[in-house]
């Protein structure tokens, strides 16, 4: 996982249509610009890294990883329809990052998707899942090219309800606002 904060010119390229924006705004989050290494090309050389074996892992014996799942994570929500996600994906495979056979297609979360994620992980409720194995549900069926949330929602949105973890932390926002307020109920 890679995470950006960066704030994009989305605005130029949705409200404008501006498509040069939009390409701009994927060279700077995901390949390069200003001749900086950005989230693919870190999460390239980084998985380069651990399979040549000068990047180490403590306990975990990189040799035995069979396949790697890039995931970016953005702190703005992307418009990522099929369009855009095929472009970025295209972007990144001409680039020539990412292409190994052991690389599942890049995946761009943001924020918010990523705590949907941290819920479905942490429910006690569904037998356990972990991050690959929903990124190979949401490749094999047909929402490749889609937000992760379009997929959870459609597909799995069972595994969004009754989460103690989720359920926990709103209960304690929630007792945070009501001391702070004064309210008593």
């Amino acid at each position: 996982m890679e995470f950006k904060t960066k704030p994009l010119k989305l605005k130029r390229t949705i409200i404008d249509c501006d498509f040069d924006s939009l390409i701009e705004d994927i060279n700077m989050a995901f390949i390069e610009s200003n001749e900086k290494d950005k989230a693919a090309k870190q999460i390239d050389e980084t998985i380069k890294s651990l399979r040549n074996g000068s990047l180490h892992l403590s306990g975990i014996d990189t040799r035995n990883i069979a396949n790697y799942y890039p995931i970016i994570v953005t702190f703005q929500n992307w418009p990522l329809g099929p369009f855009v996600y095929d472009l970025i994906r295209r972007m990144v495979n001409t680039s020539g990052l990412l292409r190994q056979s052991y690389c599942a297609p890049v995946e761009i979360w943001s924020c918010e998707e990523l705590e949907y994620i941290e819920a479905i992980l942490t429910n006690d409720k569904i037998s356990p899942l972990d991050i690959p194995s929903i990124i190979r549900d949401k490749l094999n069926s047909g929402y490749g090219n889609m937000n992760i949330y379009s997929f959870l929602w459609d597909k799995r949105h069972d595994m969004l309800k009754n989460n103690k973890y989720v359920t926990g932390k709103m209960d304690e926002m929630f007792e945070v606002i009501k001391n702070q307020s004064g309210l008593t109920e």
